[in-house]
């Protein structure tokens, strides 16, 4: 290595570029991020595991109970191994036992599966044989043939020499190709499983590769099964020598397998190895190192065995990375040494120039004085302002209060008007005074009454909440905003949020208010709410409008 001047060596390491493409940095520093919160993500999983294992032990009906096995066995599945194996068994058990063949199959081809992903290829192969193929219904057919095509294919993977490797890779396409043959097309895997035909039967990864990309468009970010889609884009791309989208796209299904909590992952484990070959040895190791650990949690001995033989060689790497950034420290160092020595020269120098500075000082001393006479004042207006502010606030305080008991006083006035129009019917039909009867029955004394009080209460409220309109628009989509002229009465929308404003929040207490049904308001609530910005908090934004004066 050629010798390299301190100074020129200092420049050098402030310079050093990452070696991650600039497309694909965000991406990892979003993993960074999300590998930083699998404590959360693992108690997240814990928590949902543990309550449907909780459901379970109460559950008497032996289907539901099925089904809750199912669904614990599909939650463990590329989560925790053994768990996984546990509930399979518990599945199977009772499925013979009380003799639902459907389920008995469907716990049996669970078992492949996992044993499959344990590389447990020949106890798998021998537990499938114990099914009966003609018996299963289509769905569990799929499954079967699917499970069949990734024993096949992981085994040939496994065994890699010329004699088995063609024998087991002839029978997973011949598995895939029934399974596929059996999809009407609506299933949720079928564009990833018609890429994996693409890949495995016809050789074709353009082809693969539009399905591939169809199934990730069409699947949930941070599930298992786009972590799977992304994870095979990436390898589309790898084999394609596309190595930028084979980073990202390894990059995001990553991101999915610790978003979910998924520990039977290998993405990570890619990552690692790509970038270790790119010299990020730092975060190369991190990823190895997480990868270990899901691997033991999940108790998956192949992945361990795997992420162990890359380890030793990602470590040394990072302690020989150690050892050159630590080589370069000490020529920083040295840099450093000369540029204090050059520091102490200009002391001297300082020293020199203070004594020009004292002038100077005694200015900027009578400066700050005047400053601080102008903090004081300004002190004292933000003291005036704060008793302002204080007084608002009891203003707004007190006008609520006023708007409150006008409410109340009209609802108790509409409430005592419907309990005596009833009292007169009764008495009317009662043959006590039929005139009486007709005149009350009519409506119009009822709706000139609503609408005096809906008149004082529009009158009211806009006089205590002059900006109330404008700022609830504030809170509406742009197509929804409410134009009121000044002394107009307020629509049915604006009045039923004026009184959950004013703190009324049921809805039959708004219905008996404004004189509609309790849905009439549901449905006004939910139409306006629909249109909201925020939908979520809503509510609790129309209550925190008007709380400052505005001019």
């Amino acid at each position: 290595m050629t010798r390299l001047k301190p100074l020129a060596t200092i420049v050098l390491l402030l310079c050093l570029p990452i070696a991650t493409h600039a497309d694909n940095a965000e991406l990892i520093q979003k993993l960074d991020s999300i590998i930083k919160q699998r404590a959360l993500t693992t108690g997240k999983k814990e928590a949902q595991l543990k309550s449907l294992k909780e459901r379970a032990a109460k559950e008497r009906q032996p289907l539901h109970l099925l089904r809750l096995y199912r669904q614990i066995t599909d939650e463990y599945y590329v989560y925790q191994y053994d768990s996984a194996m546990v509930y399979v068994k518990k599945g199977n058990e009772l499925a013979s036992k009380v003799s639902n063949t459907e389920y008995a199959n469907l716990f049996t081809i669970t078992n492949v599966e996992l044993l499959t992903l344990a590389g447990l290829y020949h106890e798998a192969s021998q537990m499938i044989e114990n099914i009966d193929y003609d018996q299963l219904s289509t769905e569990i057919k799929q499954r079967y043939n699917i499970a069949l095509f990734t024993l096949y294919n992981n085994w040939g993977d496994y065994c890699g020499d010329a004699t088995f490797k063609p024998v087991y890779k002839e029978r997973a396409k011949k598995y895939l190709t029934d399974a596929i043959s059996l999809m009407k097309g609506t299933e949720q895997n079928y564009d990833y499983m018609l890429g994996e035909y693409q890949v495995y039967v016809n050789n074709d990864l353009k082809a693969a590769l539009k399905y591939y990309l169809n199934a990730l468009n069409n699947t949930k970010e941070n599930t298992r099964e786009y972590a799977m889609a992304a994870f095979a884009i990436a390898n589309n791309y790898s084999a394609q020598g596309n190595y930028d989208k084979y980073v990202e796209y390894l990059t995001l299904s990553a991101i999915s397998d610790m978003a979910s909590a998924t520990k039977e992952n290998l993405s990570l484990q890619y990552l690692a190895s790509y970038l270790y070959e790119k010299g990020q040895h730092e975060r190369a190791e991190n990823y190895i190192q997480i990868s270990l650990e899901d691997a033991k949690f999940y108790n998956n001995k192949l992945r361990m065995l795997e992420a162990s033989k890359l380890m030793p060689q990602i470590a040394q790497a990072y302690q020989d990375t150690i050892k050159t950034q630590n080589y370069r420290l000490k020529y920083f160092t040295i840099g450093t040494i000369i540029l204090c020595m050059l520091l102490i020269s200009l002391l001297y120098y300082i020293y020199k120039k203070n004594l020009q500075l004292r002038k100077q000082r005694k200015d900027i001393s009578q400066k700050n004085q005047n400053l601080q006479s102008m903090t004081s004042q300004l002190e004292n207006v933000n003291a005036r302002l704060s008793e302002a502010n204080e007084i608002m606030a009891d203003t707004n305080h007190k006008r609520e209060i006023l708007a409150q008991l006008f409410i109340n006083l009209c609802a108790k006035y509409i409430d005592r008007m419907k309990s005596y129009q009833k009292l007169v019917k009764r008495k009317i039909k009662a043959n006590q005074a039929s005139e009486l009867l007709t005149t009350i029955s009519s409506s119009r004394i009822s709706e000139e009454d609503a609408a005096i009080f809906l008149h004082g209460f529009d009158k009211a409220f806009t006089d205590l909440y002059p900006t109330f309109v404008d700022e609830f628009n504030s809170l509406m989509s742009e197509n929804s905003q409410f134009t009121i002229e000044k002394g107009n009465t307020l629509p049915t929308e604006l009045r039923i949020y004026a009184l959950v404003r004013l703190g009324v929040k049921d809805s039959s207490e708004i219905a008996d208010l404004l004189f509609y049904s309790p849905q009439t308001i549901y449905n006004y609530r939910s139409m306006i709410k629909s249109k909201a910005r925020c939908k979520e908090t809503f509510d609790d934004d129309v209550r925190q409008l008007c709380t400052t004066i505005r001019q």
